[in-house]
């Protein structure tokens, strides 16, 4: 927020009248767009790299003014480093050399200016910008349909339909950000064409607008990133109010400048403060009920399931919240209905798990392991934590029975169970484990070799490798 307000400060006008900078930067910071970016763990990168890009911004926008060499300099390290939070800060490249090429400067020497803002200033965003070709390119060469850039380059015609699509969808959410919602699945296909008109205004009225228009192109350029997202699925939601943190700093400053200037030419500047106070303070209630409702988790997937119903992710994560609310019958409805959604497979995974949990949640070991056994089937094909549970259960059957015969039917059930566990995890312990289990029933030369198997493929720090070494070779001696 402080550094919006620094940034704003830097308009023509700004030192004159403090109205467009503090009150841009109580918008952004109460903007109810920006709630998810703050209020949601995740959504940090999307601060980390807002505090550089703006910090870097502001020393450019400085640097430009003063003609500094030392600012300017900070401002490619200070955003060099907002790309190593997150690497949507990379389009400050294609920003920085906006800025410098139409922010508005009267130098008293003209000659000596563009000498500078040519060895200082441009000639560092044109190699950053041949250096990020090169490094997108090899990445596209070597993706070959696995990344995102892939995606983008053979996607035909269907990615740029998309792309306005969610352009004009988040141009709506700046302006008109409800309803919000974490998990954004689908949008209007009409919002493409209010995308397009909206780039096309932005086209044509850049010269006339201004610093506003700079500001304007700004939130555009870090929309970026969020299109193409939108158009690869490569998140867990194609689409995320949290990607118009940094745009709406943007957006905000271009939007009170423009407004301002138009106010003052129509004579009308009193209802400057008054009206944009009455924005803030609206803005500010649906704010806080957010943050509110954020620090709740099962009130918050509530909301995500009322908005996102067809959203299998979200249903699932609210069967796991009531389920451990003690709320089992609303739990496994909703994993019911989220195993009907579609969903990637390692979701229905994850879905069906909680559903089998659910079978044998109160139930008896015997009967948990009859349900286990008719759920698994084959074992080779099995799910792996549906093989750890029966694991489980069969070693707590072994250690109940005293019947000798029992006790050798079981422990070959458990030792299968280890080694196709150990098969698909490569995890020795299953191998330790199996020799411990040979050892109680009595079959010392496959102890051996399980306990040999363990030594070799286990870890060196691995607690039970000394151990295995230890038991193979006392067993092989005897």
């Amino acid at each position: 927020v402080l550094l919006v307000f620094l940034i704003a400060s830097r308009l023509p006008g700004s030192r004159e009248f403090k109205g467009v900078p503090f009150l841009s930067a109580l918008l952004f910071g109460l903007h109810p767009i920006n709630s998810e970016s703050v209020n949601w763990i995740p959504g940090r990168t999307d601060l980390f790299a807002g505090m550089f890009i703006f910090f870097a911004v502001y020393c450019l926008i400085r640097a430009i003014q003063e003609q500094s060499t030392r600012l300017a300099v900070l401002a490619y390290g200070v955003a060099m480093v907002g790309t190593l939070s997150k690497e949507t800060a990379i389009m400050f490249i294609p920003a920085a050399f906006l800025v410098i090429s139409y922010w508005p400067v009267v130098p008293q020497d003209v000659s000596s200016y563009r000498t500078w803002r040519t060895r200082f200033l441009l000639i560092p965003i044109v190699v950053s910008f041949c250096l990020v070709s090169l490094i997108l390119t090899a990445v596209y060469a070597k993706g070959h349909g696995n990344n995102a850039l892939s995606l983008i380059f053979e996607g035909g015609t269907n990615i740029f339909i998309r792309s306005f699509e969610a352009f004009g969808f988040y141009v709506k959410k700046l302006f008109l950000p409800l309803p919000l919602n974490v998990a954004i699945v689908e949008v209007d296909p009409l919002y493409a064409i209010a995308g397009i008109i909206v780039l096309c205004v932005l086209v044509v009225t850049f010269r006339r607008s201004g610093i506003s228009g700079i500001f304007f192109a700004l939130s555009v350029l870090f929309t970026l990133p969020a299109l193409l997202i939108a158009t690869t699925y490569f998140t867990w939601t194609p689409f995320g109010e949290r990607y118009l943190y940094i745009p709406s700093a943007f957006a905000v400053i271009g939007c009170l400048d423009l407004s301002h200037r138009y106010l003052v030419r129509w004579n009308v500047v009193k209802w400057f403060i008054p009206i944009v106070s009455i924005i803030i303070f609206m803005a500010s209630i649906v704010t806080v009920q957010r943050g509110i409702l954020w620090g709740d988790n099962l009130a918050l997937l509530e909301d995500i399931v009322a908005k996102s119903p067809d959203f299998g992710v979200a249903r699932n994560e609210y069967g796991v919240l009531l389920k451990q609310a003690g709320r089992y019958n609303e739990a496994e409805n909703q994993f019911k209905i989220a195993l009907q959604q579609k969903n990637k497979e390692n979701v229905n995974r994850i879905i069906r798990l909680n559903l089998i949990w659910m079978k044998i949640r109160a139930k008896q070991p015997a009967e948990v392991r009859q349900i286990l056994l008719s759920e698994i089937g084959n074992k080779a094909t099995c799910d792996i934590e549906l093989l750890k549970l029966l694991g489980r259960y069969d070693e707590y059957f072994f250690g109940k029975t005293e019947s000798i015969e029992d006790r050798r039917k079981i422990a070959g059930d458990i030792i299968t169970t280890n080694e196709i566990l150990y098969q698909k995890t490569h995890e020795p312990h299953y191998l330790y484990r199996s020799g411990q289990i040979s050892l109680s029933i009595g079959n010392k030369q496959n102890a051996a070799v399980y306990f040999r198997k363990a030594y070799e493929n286990a870890r060196p720090d691995a607690y039970y490798r000394e151990p295995a070494r230890r038991l193979a070779e006392k067993l092989v001696a005897k």
